[in-house]
């Protein structure tokens, strides 16, 4: 049982990795930012999200990109655990 449960497995991790490397081998990335659409006025905005490590470092990105786009928006990220 448990041999056939890990070859399911397998076949499933495969064909994700099948179907997803056409995404991944993208010829033209795409700039970022170039998706965001910037209301009119201004506002501010708090973003939920963790305080150490890859997650804080990748909403501090996610920031820093969206406020280059739209200086009119202010966006602080809360700190949560």
């Amino acid at each position: 049982m448990h041999t056939k449960v890990f070859r399911i497995f397998l076949a499933l991790t495969l064909a994700l990795m099948v179907l997803s490397a056409p995404a991944l081998a993208q010829e033209e990335p795409v700039a970022a930012g170039d998706d965001i659409v910037c209301p009119e006025g201004e506002a501010e905005i708090t973003l939920g999200g963790g305080n150490v490590g890859a997650e804080r470092e990748f909403a501090q990105r996610a920031v820093d990109v969206f406020t280059s786009v739209c200086p009119n928006i202010t966006v602080e990220i809360l700190e949560m655990p």
